[in-house]
């Protein structure tokens, strides 16, 4: 409240371990700088995952799908739970890197999830941000297939506020592919 903002936390093995607060309004620094978000002290980003405590996953689930911030994932998310007629019999689990950038504990986690037999999906934004954490994947070989907004300067949470749930769903599905096809 006092941040007036939207916080988004993080777990590992079910313990609450720190959070980012995405502010209501953007704010500019002491240099100017726009500043929309921010990490609460002691947060390690890189060791953790937006919307996954890093346990097993569901029996149900067959893959995952990453992107970079929490609204987008929380946004794929919802629209696949309502597809599939809850999240009890989902296939897909999403999550977020939230502003790491994928890092190497994190393109270590996607690994053994991919190599474990998991769909591995890297979900991220269509901006130059989005194209190296999609490199950093490829580089790590830490995904197994990947799709993207079409939508000149629109992320996951703008197709679903343009077009609503059940678009966004069969939109991300439909684009899923294999990542030899860009290797």
């Amino acid at each position: 409240i006092e941040q007036e903002g939207i916080v988004f936390p993080y777990y590992l093995d079910n313990y609450f371990c720190g959070a980012q607060i995405r502010f209501l309004k953007e704010r500019q620094n002491e240099q100017g700088d726009n500043w929309k978000i921010t990490t609460l002290p002691g947060t390690r980003l890189g060791l953790l995952f937006y919307g996954w405590n890093q346990g097993k996953l569901l029996p149900q689930v067959k893959g995952v799908i990453v992107t970079e911030g929490a609204f987008n994932s929380i946004s794929i998310q919802q629209s696949l739970n309502e597809a599939y007629g809850g999240v009890s019999n989902c296939p897909w689990r999403v999550f977020a890197c939230s502003g790491s950038g994928l890092s190497s504990f994190q393109a270590e986690e996607l690994k053994r999830l991919k190599d474990s037999g998991y769909k591995v999906i890297g979900a991220p934004d269509t901006d130059e941000a989005g194209f190296k954490m999609l490199s950093k994947m490829i580089e790590h070989d830490c995904i197994s297939h990947y799709v993207m907004v079409d939508e000149e300067g629109k992320d996951w949470n703008d197709l679903l506020k343009l077009h609503g749930r059940k678009y966004l769903a069969k939109y991300v599905i439909k684009g899923i592919k294999s990542i030899n096809e860009i290797k």
